[in-house]
């Protein structure tokens, strides 16, 4: 969005009063599927994020497998997974953290006044949840005569550091993302050796 876009927009946003204007508020800065907020909102107020906390945690998270997934089960049941994902999320982060969805299947997590075990601890409570909603969620069904499943997992990568500007911040976004590919390489490696 360039910037004459949005001055445009905080001048109708202005016009609004009540529920109208926060509707117009949430289709704008929310993913629609999700209702976490979207890369509009990360770029748009990145700037202002960056100066309410100076040490930052990010986790990038995938999910795994999710082409197969909606190759095999259908993109109804993709986007299921994107909620129960996203709903997973905001259950395991505070209130004052940032939960985005990326892109597609990609989600970052801004962790404020973090430290090193912050993200490991977030993602832990992530994968925890995530083996419970598979208990009720695990998809099964035959193929070709073979069985086939699914279930919700995700690849993972967390940085952590001080970060001044919003250039630090998609520095540790960058990071954190090549770890979760490293992650995804590694599950691939043993997937291939088993």
């Amino acid at each position: 969005m360039t910037k004459t876009e949005r001055q445009r927009l905080e001048e109708i946003l202005g016009k609004l009063a009540g529920e109208d204007k926060e509707f117009l508020k949430n289709y704008i800065e929310r993913d629609s599927l999700t209702a976490l907020y979207n890369r509009t909102y990360y770029n748009e107020n990145i700037e202002d994020i960056v100066q309410e906390n100076k040490s930052w945690g990010v986790v990038f998270l995938d999910i795994n497998k999710f082409k197969y997934l909606n190759d095999n089960f259908g993109h109804e049941q993709g986007d299921k997974y994107l909620k129960g994902l996203s709903n997973t999320i905001q259950s395991s982060i505070k209130a004052a953290d940032y939960a985005i969805r990326w892109g597609g299947d990609e989600f970052v997590i801004l962790l404020l006044n973090a430290n090193k075990s912050t993200g490991p601890a977030v993602i832990k409570r992530i994968d925890s949840k995530l083996d419970k909603y598979n208990k009720y969620n695990k998809l099964e069904k035959h193929k070709q005569g073979n069985l086939i499943s699914c279930e919700l997992r995700v690849a993972s990568g967390y940085a952590f550091g001080e970060c001044k500007s919003p250039a630090n911040v998609t520095k540790l976004i960058d990071i954190a993302d090549e770890m979760m590919y490293k992650e995804k390489e590694k599950e691939k490696e043993k997937a291939c050796i088993a």
